[in-house]
C-alpha cells in the first residue's frame, strides 16, 4: 500500500540521517478517517515513535516534528489527497474520529455514521466565503503604503476561522460541531486557500516593497 512504502521511505531517509527509527505502528486518522470526510480531506499519515528511546526525548521531539513540516511540503498526494505526515508518541493517546490500521488493514476504532453539516453551518461558511471574496476585491485597490494595515485585516479574517474551529472541536460536539462544520465547509468551497493565497501575496508585496533600494540622492 502507498502509505507504508512512504513509511518505509521516511524510515530509510531518517536512517541516512543518523535516527535509527522503526515505527511501532502506521496509521491512517483525521478527517479522512472519519464520520465526515469528503474529497477535500487530508490522508494524515500518523508514525508511532517511542519518543523515550531516544537520549534527549524533547529534542527529537522537536527533530521530528521539523521534518514532518518540511516533508508535507513536498505536497504529496495519494488517490486524490494530499497526504499530511505526523510523527505520533506512541505512548502518548490520540483523539479521532476514526483510527486505521495500515499494516493489519483494519479498523481500529471505526467512525460513526455520516451526520450531514448544519444549515446554520452552510449558511455561515457562505457568508465568510462572501467575506473573503472581498478581501480579494479590497486588496487589488488598497494603498501600497498600507499593506501592512490590510495584512492584519487578512489575519484576523484567518484567526478567526480558526478560532471558531478550536471552539467547537473542544465543544461537547467535538467534530460534529457548528465550527467544525462551518470550516470544512469553507475548506470546501475554496474560502481558505483563497484567504492563505491572499495573506501569502500581501505579505510578497510587503517584502518586495521593503527590498527596493532608494535611488540615489534620495
Amino acid at each position: 500500500m502507498g502509505l507504508l512504502a512512504m513509511a518505509d521511505d521516511v524510515s530509510a531517509d531518517l536512517l541516512d540521517k543518523g535516527y535509527a527509527l522503526i515505527p511501532e505502528f502506521v496509521h491512517l486518522t483525521g478527517s479522512l478517517a472519519g464520520q465526515d470526510w469528503d474529497e477535500t480531506s487530508d490522508m494524515d499519515f500518523h508514525l508511532g515513535i517511542d519518543l523515550q528511546r531516544f537520549s534527549d526525548p524533547e529534542m527529537a521531539k522537536r527533530y521530528f516534528g521539523l521534518y514532518a513540516r518540511v516533508w508535507n511540503q513536498q505536497a504529496y498526494e495519494l488517490a486524490g489527497h494530499k497526504v499530511e505526515l505526523y510523527f505520533q508518541d506512541a505512548r502518548e493517546p490520540h483523539v479521532s474520529q476514526g483510527v486505521y490500521d495500515i499494516a493489519a488493514d483494519a479498523w481500529l476504532k471505526a467512525p460513526d455514521e455520516a451526520v450531514p453539516p448544519p444549515q446554520e453551518a452552510l449558511k455561515a461558511a457562505r457568508a465568510l466565503a462572501s467575506r473573503v471574496e472581498y478581501l480579494v476585491q479590497q486588496a487589488a485597490r488598497w494603498p501600497k503604503a498600507k499593506l501592512k494595515s490590510f495584512l492584519e485585516k487578512a489575519l484576523a479574517q484567518w484567526r478567526f476561522i480558526r478560532l471558531m474551529r478550536k471552539q467547537g472541536l473542544a465543544s461537547q460536539r467535538g467534530y460534529a460541531s457548528f465550527g467544525n462544520q462551518a470550516f470544512k465547509a469553507l475548506r470546501r468551497n475554496g474560502a481558505i486557500s483563497a484567504l492563505l493565497e491572499l495573506i501569502k501575496q500581501v505579505r510578497q508585496a510587503i517584502y518586495a516593497s521593503a527590498s527596493v533600494a532608494p535611488e540615489a540622492g534620495t
